[in-house]
C-alpha cells in the first residue's frame, strides 16, 4: 500500500519542529526516541499558534489514498448528510468485522502465541490455511476503511459547519481505527516468526502482491503514520465533539490505545520494523454475523446507485441459454456486503425454470422411471405432491409481473425469485453441472424443500434449518444414495466450514481440462465499470475470474468494443 503525499509532509513537520529556531538542545532531548513517542511529547506541550497552524496546513493539503476517488464538494448538502450517515453505518460494520478478526486471532494461540517464539517452525497445512484466511479478511476490511477515508480526508474543502466537522470526525475515526488495529494485529503476529513468510506471499484472487505484510508494517510502524495521527490530534481541539455517539466513543477508545502504544510496545515494534526495512533494502472477515447488519449491507451501495451493468434486455436473451439445474454465479459491485466475502464472485443461485420448461426438460426416460418410483408419473407431479406450499410460491407472479424461475438464499431467506431479479447484477456466469437430468431433478427437489427457511447469517454449513446462498447449491447437489451429484469442495475460514461462490468458480477452473469435467461454462457476462456495460466474455476470462482482486473494476482493461 503506497504512502500518501501527506506522509511526506508529516516528515516535513518534524523538520519544522526541530528547526534552528528551537535550537540544538531542543532536538537533543528526543535523540534516540521512537517517532510516536516524539509526536506524543510534541503534542502534550503547549504549542504556540504558529506551530499549530503549520500542522494544520500540512494536514489540510489533499492526501492521495489508493481507493476510488470521489470529491466531497460534488455532493449537495442533503446528499452529503446522507452519505455521512451511510459511512458511519459502514464504519460500525467494518469495526465489528475487523475486531472479530482480532478476537479470533487472540483465541488462536497456536497461530498467535502470547509470548514470542524464538525458533521459526514450519506451519502445518491447516494452520497455514487459517493464517492466510485471517490475513486476507483483515486486508479486505482495510480496503473498505481506506475507501471511507479517501472520501472524507478532504474535509477542508467544505465550508465551515456541521458537515465539515462530521467529515473531519469520520476521517479521524477511520484513521484511528486502522492505526489501532494495525498496532494490535502486528503485536500478535510478531510473536510467531512463521507468519511473516505466510502473510508476505502473494494472493492473486484477492489482489495481494508479495510482501503485503512488510508494506503493512511499513505503513503503520513508521514515523509518517505517527505524524498523520499527530496532525489529527493537533486539529481536534478546533472541532466540537461529534454528535454521533459511536464516533466519539471509537475515537476515544482508539486514541487511548495509540497513546498507550507510544509508551509501550509500539515504539519497540517501530524500531524493529525500521531495522527490518534497513536489512531488506536489496530487494491491503468473511462474514457479518448479525442479521440486521448483514441485511443492511446487502442492500447498500457506495457508488453507482440504482444501476446494474447486466441489463434487462440481456436477461431476456439469457432465457434461451438456461436449463433447469443450472447454477448462476453473480457479482454486484460496490455493495458493502462484498466486504469480507472471499474473492470476486459473491453470490450463487439455482435456476429451476418454469413448470413448462421442467415438463419438457425432465421428460427423459431415466427421470420418468425415478419419478414413478416415488409414486408419481412425472417430476412436476412429484414437486407438487411433496412440497405443495413451496410449489405454490414457485408459480406465483411477483410484483414485477414476472414468474419465479430461480431459488436462492438472500436476506429474506430461501426464496423463489424471478430471473429478472436474480440476474440483475454486474457480472454473471451460467454454469451447467455435467450430471444426468435425474440428478438435476433431485437437486431441484431438495431445493424446494429448503424454500422458506431463514437465511443463515452465521454461515453454518453443519445445519439445514438456516441456509446461505452457496449452501443451497452445495446441499442440493450433494451426492446421495440415488444420485452421484457434485463433490463441491468445502473450506475452513476462521473456524467455519463453508463453500464460497468464488470457490465454485475456482473448482470449475481447476477441473475444466478433465474429459469428464464436473461443471461447464454456458455463458459469461463480464461487467466493465468504466464503460458501464456488461459484455459477453470468453471461457479463458471466466476461468481466470476467481483470481481477480476484490477491486478488479478499478484496474481492469478497457474492453474491445469492435
Amino acid at each position: 500500500m503506497p504512502y500518501s503525499k501527506f506522509d511526506v509532509r508529516c516528515s516535513t513537520f518534524i523538520g519544522l519542529y526541530f528547526s534552528p529556531l528551537r535550537g540544538g538542545a531542543e532536538a537533543s532531548r528526543f535523540k534516540g526516541r521512537d517517532s510516536l513517542t516524539i509526536f506524543c511529547s510534541i503534542l502534550r506541550q503547549k504549542l504556540v499558534m504558529k506551530k499549530l497552524l503549520i500542522c494544520m496546513v500540512l494536514l489540510l493539503v489533499p492526501v492521495n489514498v489508493r481507493a476510488a476517488e470521489m470529491d466531497l464538494t460534488a455532493f449537495d448538502r442533503k446528499a452529503l448528510s446522507v452519505r455521512q450517515s451511510d459511512d458511519i453505518a459502514s464504519l460500525r460494520i467494518y469495526r465489528t468485522g475487523i475486531f472479530s478478526i482480532l478476537k479470533y486471532a487472540r483465541e488462536r494461540p497456536d497461530l498467535f502465541p502470547k509470548e514470542a517464539v524464538r525458533r521459526t517452525s514450519v506451519l502445518t497445512e491447516d494452520l497455514r490455511t487459517d493464517a492466510v484466511n485471517v490475513w486476507n479478511r483483515l486486508m479486505d476490511y482495510y480496503l473498505a476503511l481506506d475507501s471511507v477515508y479517501a472520501l472524507h480526508k478532504d474535509f477542508s474543502k467544505l465550508k465551515s459547519g456541521k458537515l465539515k466537522e462530521m467529515s473531519f470526525h469520520i476521517s479521524r475515526a477511520t484513521l484511528y481505527m486502522e492505526y489501532r488495529v494495525a498496532l494490535d494485529f502486528i503485536a500478535l503476529s510478531e510473536n510467531n516468526p512463521a507468519l511473516d513468510a505466510v502473510f508476505n506471499e502473494s494472493v492473486p484472487e484477492l489482489g495481494l502482491p508479495e510482501r503485503t505484510y512488510a508494506d503493512f508494517k511499513y505503513r503503520f510502524l513508521n514515523v509518517l503514520k505517527a505524524g498523520e495521527f499527530a496532525g489529527f490530534e493537533a486539529l481536534a481541539p478546533f472541532y466540537k465533539t461529534p454528535d454521533e455517539a459511536d464516533l466519539s466513543q471509537w475515537i476515544t477508545e482508539d486514541r487511548s490505545r495509540i497513546w498507550a502504544a507510544g509508551k509501550g510496545q509500539g515504539p519497540l515494534l517501530t524500531l524493529k520494523n525500521a531495522m527490518a526495512i534497513f536489512n531488506d533494502t536489496g530487494r491491503k472477515l468473511f462474514m457479518p454475523v448479525q442479521k440486521g447488519v448483514a441485511g443492511w449491507m446487502g442492500r447498500t451501495k457506495v457508488h453507482r446507485s440504482h444501476k446494474l451493468l447486466v441489463t434487462q434486455e440481456q436477461i431476456k436473451i439469457l432465457q434461451h441459454f438456461l436449463q433447469p439445474g443450472d447454477i448462476l454465479l453473480e457479482r454486484r459491485e460496490w455493495y458493502l456486503s462484498n466486504v469480507g466475502l472471499p474473492g470476486f464472485w459473491t453470490h450463487a443461485a439455482l435456476y429451476v425454470g418454469s413448470p413448462e420448461q421442467r415438463e419438457t426438460y425432465f421428460a427423459d426416460p431415466e427421470t420418468i422411471v425415478w419419478a414413478r418410483k416415488q409414486g408419481v408419473g412425472r417430476f412436476e407431479e412429484l414437486l407438487q405432491k411433496t412440497h405443495p406450499v413451496a410449489y405454490r410460491r414457485s408459480i406465483e407472479t411477483q410484483e414485477d409481473g414476472y414468474r419465479p424461475r430461480v431459488i436462492e438464499a438472500i436476506g429474506e431467506g430461501v426464496t423463489f425469485t424471478t430471473l429478472e431479479f436474480s440476474a440483475a447484477c454486474d457480472s454473471l456466469a451460467i454454469l451447467r453441472p455435467k450430471v444426468p437430468k435425474k440428478d438435476k431433478a433431485v437437486a431441484i427437489l431438495r431445493a424446494f424443500e429448503y424454500s422458506g427457511r431463514p437465511y443463515d447469517f452465521d454461515f453454518d454449513f453443519l445445519t439445514d434449518n438456516t441456509l446461505v446462498c452457496t449452501e443451497v447449491i452445495y446441499k442440493a447437489y450433494q451426492p446421495g444414495s440415488e444420485t452421484a451429484g457434485l463433490e463441491l469442495p468445502l473450506e475452513k475460514i476462521m473456524g467455519r466450514v463453508l463453500l464460497s461462490p468464488n470457490t465454485i468458480a475456482r473448482f470449475v477452473a481447476e477441473n475444466y481440462e478433465q474429459v469428464n469435467r464436473p461443471i461447464s461454462l454456458v455463458l459469461f457476462l463480464d461487467g466493465y465499470e468504466k464503460e458501464v456495460i456488461a459484455m459477453h466474455a470468453n471461457l479463458s476470462s471466466f476461468l481466470e475470474s476467481w483470481k481477480r482482486p476484490k477491486w478488479h473494476i478499478l484496474v481492469q482493461d478497457v474492453p474491445n468494443l469492435n
